[in-house]
């Protein structure tokens, strides 16, 4: 293997790179996660640090919490519940008006089969108490196979990680975003990715290591048993942290360029663009043969002309070539040398380029960014959810 085949190696994406680019990711969002959860406990009433505690304790002090963060929080969410905004389109001319109604109706009736109103007030109240929060879009085929219905999961910012080096608000930017979903049981992971049983049974669980020694902030199992309950003596049942990567890969596409009105259509393959030029040239050919023929025979016979075809320009379509951003999925469990997925992600439409990932995004001041949610797909995780049935 040269050089340059060996570079190539490395800057493709693999288990081990995934768990670094992870661990950055984590070491760049640690304080802003500890600070999430002291001020969810804060919130809840824990307001007395364990010095403070200690310290009132030895003083034969009983300590109270006189804790009005709550009450404003349940003030501001109850005036959140009662204002809630609706969502309109707004026509850019008199002639998309009739348009725009149909849009705001589309938009109405998903709000109210997805319960999103429900699910944003709660997305609201996170992100007032700790400055984060996040709703996943899915949809869900139990009721409806063809179409499904938009459901949505509230996500917290632990499970969350963004590219450090993003910038922008809509994640534009950032070249992957991780979710991940802690403790799993292995009839969970087997669910999601049944074509992976045997590799994941093989494993004696999978935990995921931050990288930051005992300073990560992670979801822990009891590791006790409980008195008098009929667990005890049992073996300890295997978990899993289930890293699913959703990143920015270019992929080669081909499109069908018109010269003569300049719209550009994205075919399939390039053998559907050739037989597609092809077919139209051959048109042509085709035409200009059966006039030919008939100008011969009217000749002959002395009888009218056929009528000349119009002309066509047989170099009117071209083929171009183009790498296109696509969004990707990579799923993985710690200590895996092969990834459970690694495929075009469920959201990802066929032609159109739509933003990085379908969420919901609340950060700081409660604020809601939109990102559209694209058509259904193939793959993912939600999509491996409802063909489970675990959605």
């Amino acid at each position: 293997m040269g050089f340059w085949d060996e570079l190539r190696k490395r800057k493709d994406l693999n288990c081990d790179r995934s768990i670094k680019d992870l661990q950055r990711a984590y070491r760049d969002k640690s304080k802003l996660i500890k600070r999430e959860k002291e001020d969810f406990l804060w919130c809840l009433g824990k307001q007395w640090t364990d010095d403070d505690l200690a310290n009132l304790a030895q003083a034969g002090i009983k300590p109270v919490t006189d804790n009005r963060i709550q009450a404003n929080l349940f003030l501001l969410t109850g005036l959140e519940r009662q204002n809630r905004t609706d969502f309109k389109a707004f026509p850019e001319g008199q002639e998309d008006d009739i348009k725009a109604e149909i849009a705001t109706g589309l938009f109405k009736h998903a709000i109210k089969t997805s319960d999103f109103g429900a699910k944003s007030s709660d997305q609201f109240k996170d992100g007032a108490t700790c400055g984060e929060s996040f709703l996943e879009m899915y949809l869900d085929n139990t009721e409806n196979i063809l179409n499904g219905k938009p459901c949505w999961k509230k996500l917290d910012g632990a499970v969350v990680l963004i590219d450090p080096d993003s910038r922008e608000y809509d994640l534009t930017d950032a070249k992957y975003v991780y979710k991940l979903s802690i403790d799993l049981c292995e009839d969970a992971v087997v669910a999601l990715y049944p074509e992976k049983e045997k590799q994941i049974c093989d494993m004696n669980g999978a935990k995921l290591d931050y990288g930051m020694g005992d300073d990560a902030n992670h979801v822990q199992r009891e590791d006790y048993g409980k008195s008098g309950g009929d667990t005890m003596g049992l073996p300890e049942e295997k978990t899993y942290d289930l890293i699913e990567r959703y990143y920015k890969k270019w992929v080669k596409h081909y499109f069908i360029g018109d010269r003569e009105t300049g719209e550009i259509t994205e075919a399939k393959d390039k053998e559907a663009a050739q037989s597609f030029i092809d077919s139209y040239v051959g048109q042509i050919e085709s035409d200009d043969a059966v006039y030919q023929s008939g100008v011969v025979t009217a000749s002959v016979t002395g009888q009218q002309p056929p009528m000349a075809p119009p002309k066509r320009n047989p170099d009117r379509f071209t083929i171009i070539e183009r790498k296109v951003p696509e969004i990707w999925l990579f799923a993985h469990l710690p200590g895996m040398s092969e990834p459970l997925a690694n495929e075009r992600a469920w959201f990802y439409p066929e032609v159109e380029v739509l933003p990085f990932y379908p969420l919901l995004r609340t950060v700081l001041d409660g604020s809601a960014d939109w990102r559209r949610p694209p058509p259904p797909g193939a793959g993912n995780r939600a999509w491996r959810e409802r063909r489970a049935g675990t959605a």
